[in-house]
């Protein structure tokens, strides 16, 4: 839940800087400003997609963690019932 509040603050503290390199964009007359500025977005966005790719690895760690403390807590109720 955390990570998806993260990606929720990631995403709207980027999007005015990416809406306004996409109006730069249509605005710009020069061919190599306008390659310049789409070589910024896509940066901005191949770093936006990453962050959110590491949150979600960590949850997915979170995840495996709790199943594996989970688990281990049953091994241990049975070890204890049959013992």
């Amino acid at each position: 839940m955390a990570a998806a509040g993260a990606a929720v603050l990631l995403f709207r503290r980027l999007t005015p800087v990416l809406l306004l390199l996409l109006l730069l964009l249509l605005l710009t007359k020069s061919l190599l400003l306008t390659l310049l500025l789409l070589r910024l977005l896509l940066r901005l966005l191949l770093r936006l997609l990453l962050r959110l790719l590491l949150l979600l690895l960590l949850l997915l760690l979170l995840l495996l963690l709790l199943l594996l403390v989970l688990l281990l807590r049953l091994i241990l109720a049975l070890l204890a019932a049959s013992g």
